[in-house]
């Protein structure tokens, strides 16, 4: 499920062949739609964004991928997790602009189940 909004959107609503993707960031008005639409998901995968520190407020497990420059203050250094929000895991980009690592390590981490 894309909640995906504004700049990007047009990506979210074309996926890639193959990969089921259900868009409905165009649906949300505002933020009590997209915290109804969160709180029915198993885990949010997602970048520093606003959909992120919902997830968080929710309590709902969350797995943030985070540039290698520019981190936000919250995200501290080299850590794996926020004292912000406790179900949120950090993946870190290595090398600014790649992320392989970041991705390859979700994927392992999801294999392993979503609270591994």
């Amino acid at each position: 499920m894309s909640l995906q909004k504004g700049q990007g959107e047009d990506e979210a609503a074309h996926p890639p062949p193959g990969q089921p993707l259900l868009h409905v960031g165009s649906e949300l008005g505002d933020f009590a739609d997209s915290a109804a639409v969160v709180a029915q998901l198993d885990l949010v995968v997602c970048v520093d964004t606003a959909i992120a520190h919902l997830a968080g407020a929710l309590d709902k497990p969350c797995w943030m991928m985070l540039p290698a420059i520019r981190t936000d203050w919250r995200w501290m250094r080299d850590r794996p997790t926020t004292p912000w929000y406790p179900t949120m895991r950090l993946f870190r980009q290595a090398c600014l602009h790649d992320w392989t690592a970041p991705v390859e390590a979700m994927r392992a981490a999801l294999a392993a189940g979503p609270r591994a």
